[in-house]
């Protein structure tokens, strides 16, 4: 039976694909950001054994009805060169790729601007909404670059009207991570907008300062790290007035940044007391701990288990002794490809949310 894959990747993807397939997915999802696409490897791997084996794919067929010609594919191609070669074999497809990119900017900013005016009744808003939330979570994907400015201010004002994760995650992976710091900043100092009236925040009630901080620091995790992301998310961390969510996802974004140093190993070790009875934050410190590399970490962590201690700290221990501290890096099971991946989103998961009714151009 004919590969489904064989439709949308030429031959030589394909054999990258099938010998080399996470380091193939890596450079595909990088080339792919190199026209403006944003798709993670997790998603693709998901999707791209069935017929909806990448953004080109989608747009070709969903949108634009061009043939799309692939440039020559050579192992470890520098993500420039694939873009001069992919745009030089498909201006069209670029244009109206562009086309619809700069269309959804408009959709964006004209529905933020219904919504600040207080004109609408109760079903203009619930369709600006929809409208807003669908032109943004489309542009993560196109390339957010267009709308950057607009994004922050709606992020200053009313937040509540974004899916905040995977926008915050596109802003910092396009550079704006020192604005996305300041925003976490301002959030973790409990700075959170007043809703000007309950018609246009419905979701207002459910989103809290200490929300936005933890996905803000959850985002921060994808930024090449410096000194002062590695130092506010520590902050975060080790600041008992944090809240559990908060530390959670600093703790995450450390772990992602590789961050942990011996000299932070008696820190977390008193944490790690400190916090015994949450365990889902211990689970992260304990494989901090194991990441610092200090003197004697594996006899410290043999004693972290005893009797009746919680399975999820366990674990994270055992994790830890076999140097698998890095689990939160890892690829997910090849059980998610093989059996589930035709009942995935078209989208990635997390902009699914709100997308539910279609919107008309």
């Amino acid at each position: 039976m004919r590969s489904k894959v064989q439709y949308y990747l030429p031959r030589p993807y394909r054999l990258q694909l099938r010998h080399r397939q996470w380091e193939f997915l890596n450079e595909y999802s990088l080339l792919l950001r190199g026209i403006g696409a944003r798709l993670p490897p997790t998603w693709l791997s998901r999707k791209i054994r069935v017929r909806l084996a990448s953004l080109i794919g989608i747009l070709r067929h969903r949108f634009f009805g061009f043939r799309v010609k692939f440039p020559k594919y050579v192992q470890g191609s520098s993500v420039d060169d694939w873009m001069h070669g992919f745009n030089s074999n498909n201006p069209h497809w670029i244009r109206a790729y562009n086309d619809l990119k700069e269309h959804l900017a408009e959709l964006f900013r004209n529905s933020y601007a219904e919504l600040s005016s207080q004109e609408l009744d109760d079903l203009g808003v619930a369709r600006e909404r929809r409208n807003l939330r669908f032109a943004a979570n489309r542009l993560v994907i196109l390339g957010i670059g267009a709308v950057s400015v607009d994004i922050f201010r709606v992020l200053t004002e009313q937040p509540w009207l974004l899916a905040t994760r995977p926008i915050l995650q596109a802003l910092v992976q396009d550079g704006f991570v020192d604005e996305v710091l300041e925003l976490a900043m301002k959030w973790h100092a409990r700075e959170f907008p007043k809703p000007a009236t309950s018609t246009t925040c419905v979701s207002a009630p459910l989103m809290s300062s200490s929300f936005l901080c933890s996905v803000a620091c959850r985002a921060l995790g994808f930024a090449a790290p410096n000194d002062n992301i590695v130092q506010f998310l520590w902050k975060i961390l080790e600041n008992s007035n944090s809240t559990t969510i908060e530390r959670i996802s600093a703790s995450e974004s450390i772990l992602r940044l590789r961050a942990a140093r011996p000299e932070n190993a008696e820190g977390l070790l008193t944490l790690i007391q400190a916090s015994i009875g949450e365990p889902f934050f211990v689970k992260n410190l304990v494989l901090l701990y194991a990441n610092a590399g200090s003197e004697n970490w594996a006899e410290t962590l043999r004693s972290l288990v005893h009797a009746g201690q919680h399975w999820i700290i366990a674990d994270a221990v055992q994790y830890g002794l076999n140097s698998q501290a890095d689990i939160l890096l890892q690829f997910e099971p090849e059980i998610i490809q093989k059996y589930y991946a035709r009942h995935y989103p078209d989208v990635p998961l997390e902009l699914v949310i709100d997308d539910y009714q279609s919107v008309e151009f």
